[in-house]
């Protein structure tokens, strides 16, 4: 079904007017909020900031999804090691013997997982608005095509 989305936006995006700097903007919005642990509102969060700076919405969609079942684990594991490195933090054990454990776990988390998100979300936003901006006309241009075939 996720990926049936996707797809469903992907081609929206696709046949839609979007300029290609508003689809690169809409999708690194997206890539940046989905390396931050806001588990839940990386949608919602990728389009408040896509509609606030008036860019598209549907890539920061399509953007955010990056985040996923398949990919979240790897994420958040390689953001929460950066942000240890960055904090100079030894790392966490994981074997909490009672609730309050896990509640103090995560306060030795969310600080790491954030810095590391923050940094790994700047680099990969960054990438993502270059290449999508190269890639989004080329894409157009081929739909264009075979729009014009049929």
């Amino acid at each position: 079904m996720h990926f049936k989305k996707i797809r469903h936006y992907y081609h929206e995006l696709l046949l839609s007017h979007a300029t290609p700097t508003d689809v690169a903007y809409g999708f690194a919005f997206g890539i940046f909020i989905t390396m931050t642990p806001t588990l839940g509102l990386h949608t919602i969060l990728a389009i408040a900031l896509a509609t606030f700076f008036r860019r598209n919405k549907v890539a920061a969609i399509i953007g955010a999804w990056v985040n996923n079942p398949f990919t979240i684990f790897p994420i958040f594991y390689y953001t929460y090691r950066l942000g240890q490195w960055v904090l100079r933090r030894p790392p966490h054990i994981l074997r909490p013997e009672s609730l309050k454990d896990i509640f103090h776990l995560s306060r030795g988390l969310i600080t790491p997982l954030w810095i590391g998100g923050v940094v790994v979300g700047l680099i990969s936003s960054i990438l993502g608005y270059y290449l999508v901006l190269w890639i989004y006309p080329r894409l157009k241009q081929r739909v264009e095509e075979l729009r014009k075939e049929i």
